[in-house]
């Protein structure tokens, strides 16, 4: 016993603190008691099947055996209404449970390992107070880990504290543990601050060594990884590592901007249900093509070109980039670096740095910003616009590239509008269901233009969230993916949003397009910095002779873009249709509700008697158990020569005793111990010295009188015990050698 409490002293702290960590890998918010039971089991029962002897772990394994086989029944049963959900989580525990079991048996038997291990659980506790954030929740694990710390460094005291008596570390390690615990317990009443320690001159230290090795990284590697909270492989999941402090960008503007400003870094075509990609990367300059065309459209379609299109210039500089990508506006046909070596290269609309070498680098970015929501431009938006070739050159005279008509010029232009429809106009396969849905947003539209800012209010009345699940294995393609978000999730992040989005737009035969990149609010002038958490998506459509208009539909994200016109003040533009159709609003007629609620909250019934096949076999086994185990002992208790049943006999006389808190002083002579156990022993004490001393000390010939009086003696002391304690006599009975 004294072995197993000191082994679960190291195996139960650990268990808790390994807790912490399996509850944050699979996004557990609460930790209950059933999930400890279900961790602290498995370790239980290996630590007694290793403290057990052989008769003693063949019965708990079959008690084991037995109960997990009726505890099958149980589980097969109740998962027929009850599928059980994220089965892997459960596997986990089990694997967890069994790794603890090893690294807690080797703590409390490797000196070396022992010391290691706390120097390392001392070494997190000390980062945990700035430079890591342990998950909420995580008090239970941190006191587990001090508690570690501290019985470890007991542990070495004991090893090295010269004593005399009792020399044996482990009993002194398990009647000195309550203090450590009154003192870890004591610990745990102070209130843990609301602010961390900060930690500033080694974090001061640790930022000018970061900025030493970044410069060298960034000058002589190649420093393509993927930028903290933006994702290059843009799949539909969240791209931010938890620490959104760390400053990316800065963005500094001149003058008073007082607009969002979407900064593109990635821009893609194909979809595929889970991930958006880019397939065709040979059309260069869309970015210019996309300006020219919308100043064109606004000269056109205005009485000011300024009523439509604004130009700006921001500074962007690349503090802890770590991606290829240039972050710049879609409308920006001028993006050019300080350093006269930095060159870009264009792909489909974004750009990247030709030499991936963006540290510290500083661009400036002249752009156009967009009067999206003055009601001048939903009158622009609705007028048809073309242009003349006449027109056309005259544009390329005020943007100065008369002598690139050749990449520029008119026949160019149609060749831009033919790729665009070619690459972002794929097909969009929509179920009738969500046909329904469409159908009563967009009725009463009068244009395209229209028709999306519908749909773009219809999803920004839905959910956001960030804690979305994966998107499911049948969802195979876009027409899947779109059916899932809106009929069956219906909520998700800017990913999701934009997504469905672009979708939907090509749907309606328009070219679409996904975007990702970082959104920031600019109030005023100044420098504001770009985190991960500013990271967005966003989607983007085109319509020809306007270039490509962006929307907002993610929830929550509020655009409000507009300033006054020459011809009228901004007011709020109210659509004379009403409200879209939000497409978490449920279809199915009240009464229809009302009876899947009750099917729902109808609980489904167990058969009582299968919950007693477990604790049926667990006792049934057991019983076997005792018979077989009781006539094994017999039989080879009879058979053992007269010399050796008095010496088991002798044995098992003073281990009942033991049991019967009458258990030998080492200082004490086998005499002075029978004397002081006579009352239990009765008239027989005497002679059961005599007898015990001769088979330990002599050589005599043992009688068959003295076989019988210790069979009286054994009688005796197991009669006691049975009365005493019934618990102890069954285990005394069942975990015999004989």
């Amino acid at each position: 016993m004294l072995e197993f409490i000191y082994d679960m002293l190291y195996i139960v702290p650990l268990a808790f603190t390994a807790m912490v960590y399996y509850c944050g890998l699979f996004g557990v918010e609460e930790k209950n008691v059933p999930m400890f039971i279900a961790l602290l089991l498995p370790l239980t029962i290996l630590s007694l099947f290793v403290q057990l002897k052989a008769r003693g772990r063949l019965l708990l394994a079959g008690i084991t055996a037995v109960a997990c086989l009726g505890f099958y029944f149980v589980f097969a049963e109740f998962t027929k209404d009850h599928p059980i959900e994220e089965p892997e989580r459960y596997i986990a525990l089990l694997i967890i449970s069994v790794a603890v079991f090893a690294v807690g048996m080797v703590m409390a038997r490797v000196r070396i390992f022992r010391m290691i291990a706390a120097f390392l659980l001392a070494a997190l506790l000390v980062l945990s107070l700035e430079v890591i954030r342990l998950p909420e929740g995580s008090e239970t694990g941190i006191f587990s880990a001090m508690f570690l710390i501290i019985l470890s460094v007991a542990n070495e005291i004991q090893l090295r504290w010269k004593r005399h008596g009792d020399t044996n570390e482990k009993k002194h390690i398990v009647y000195t543990f309550e203090f450590i615990f009154v003192i870890v317990f004591a610990a745990s009443l102070f209130k843990f601050p609301d602010k961390p320690y900060d930690w500033k001159a080694f974090i001061n230290l640790w930022n000018g060594i970061t900025v030493v090795f970044d410069r060298i990284r960034f000058n002589f590697g190649e420093g393509g990884d993927t930028m903290i909270g933006f994702s290059e492989e843009a799949g539909l999941k969240p791209h931010s590592d938890g620490n959104n402090d760390i400053t990316l960008l800065e963005v500094e503007a001149p003058t008073a901007i007082n607009v969002p400003i979407d900064l593109a870094g990635s821009i893609y075509d194909t979809f595929d249900g889970h991930q958006w990609s880019t397939t065709d990367v040979s059309v260069q300059n869309l970015r210019m093509m996309d300006s020219i065309e919308s100043y064109m459209a606004a000269r056109s379609g205005s009485e000011d070109v300024r009523d439509i299109l604004r130009s700006e210039t921001i500074y962007v500089k690349y503090i802890r980039s770590k991606s290829h990508y240039v972050f710049a506006p879609t409308k920006a046909p001028t993006v050019e670096a300080d350093h006269g070596n930095v060159e870009f290269t264009e792909n489909l609309g974004f750009l990247s740095f030709r030499n991936y070498n963006p540290y510290h680098i500083r661009v400036k970015e002249i752009f156009y910003k967009v009067n999206y929501d003055n009601p001048v431009f939903y009158e622009y938006m609705a007028d048809k616009t073309s242009f003349s070739e006449e027109n056309w050159q005259s544009l390329l005279r005020t943007f100065g590239l008369t002598s690139k008509a050749d990449i520029y010029g008119y026949s160019k232009y149609h060749e831009y509008v033919e790729n665009v429809k070619r690459i972002y106009s794929q097909d969009i396969e929509i179920s009738p269901e969500l046909w329904d849905k469409l159908d009563k947003i967009y009725e009463g539209a009068g244009s395209d233009y229209e028709k999306l800012k519908r749909l773009e209010k219809a999803l920004s009345s839905m959910t956001y969230t960030t804690a979305t699940q994966p998107i499911p294995d049948y969802v195979t393609d876009a027409s899947d993916f779109l059916d899932y978000f809106l009929l069956e999730s219906r909520e998700g992040f800017c990913s999701h949003y934009a997504t469905a989005f672009v979708l939907l737009a090509r749907a309606e035969g328009l070219p679409a397009r996904y975007v990702q990149g970082y959104r920031i609010a600019i109030d005023g002038s100044g420098t504001y910095r770009i985190t991960p958490e500013k990271a967005h998506a966003w989607p983007e459509v085109y319509f020809e002779g306007k270039g490509w208009i962006t929307f907002e539909p993610t929830p929550g994200i509020n655009r409000e873009i507009s300033w006054r016109t020459v011809a009228t003040k901004i007011e709020k533009l109210e659509p004379n249709a009403p409200p879209p159709t939000v497409f978490d609003e449920p279809e199915e007629p009240a009464a229809e509700i009302e009876e899947i609620i009750e099917e729902e909250e109808e609980p489904s019934r167990i058969n009582p008697f299968v919950i007693l096949i477990p604790i049926g076999g667990v006792i049934a086994f057991t019983l076997l158990f005792m018979v077989i185990a009781r006539a094994v002992s017999k039989r080879r208790f009879y058979r053992l020569e007269k010399e050796e049943k008095l010496r088991w006999l002798a044995k098992d006389i003073m281990s009942c005793l033991s049991l019967l808190g009458e258990e030998k002083d080492e200082s004490e002579t086998l005499r002075e111990y029978t004397k002081r156990v006579a009352p239990v022993l009765g008239d027989k004490a005497t002679d059961y010295a005599k007898i015990y001393e001769r088979l330990i000390y002599s050589e005599f010939v043992m009688k068959q009188s003295d076989l019988n009086i210790l069979y009286a003696c054994h009688d005796e002391v197991l009669e006691r015990l049975k009365a005493q304690n019934r618990v102890k006599y069954i285990f005394k009975t069942l975990l015999s050698q004989f």
